[in-house]
């Protein structure tokens, strides 16, 4: 997405550009509860958080993007660690109100609104 400052054609980051989406959104969209796996992994490369090349592999070979194999990783206590691995490997469909979706917003320094957004763009996904 681009934007024109001063004349000037400007790529919008990941970041802006969801933010934009967010902002002209519907904000009396509710937030749905659930979103499907795949509009879970298309919505954050959609959003430049995990190439798209790994969100297919996430779906076709249920391979867990790199940054969320870290994530998991630096999970110190081996019984919550070991819960988001099977989470993230067995989910078909994923749970805004989940531990997980916190843990991760707060790892990438997210907001509850952000996240929001989030859900809402990817349950738009058809």
């Amino acid at each position: 997405m681009q934007k024109i400052v001063n004349g000037e054609t400007i790529e919008l980051t990941a970041e802006e550009e969801a933010d934009f989406l967010a902002s002209v959104m519907p904000l009396s969209l509710p937030t749905p509860e659930f979103i499907s796996r795949r509009q879970f992994y298309q919505e954050l490369a959609n959003r430049e958080m995990i190439t798209k090349e790994e969100a297919l592999a996430a779906i076709v070979a249920n391979t867990l993007p790199s940054e969320f194999a870290s994530m998991v990783d630096a999970i110190l206590d081996e019984d919550i660690q070991w819960q988001a691995r099977m989470l993230l490997a067995g989910a078909t469909e994923f749970k805004r109100s989940n531990w997980f979706v916190d843990f991760f917003a707060a790892m990438k320094s997210l907001s509850s609104e952000y996240m929001d957004g989030f859900w809402r763009a990817g349950a738009l996904l058809d």
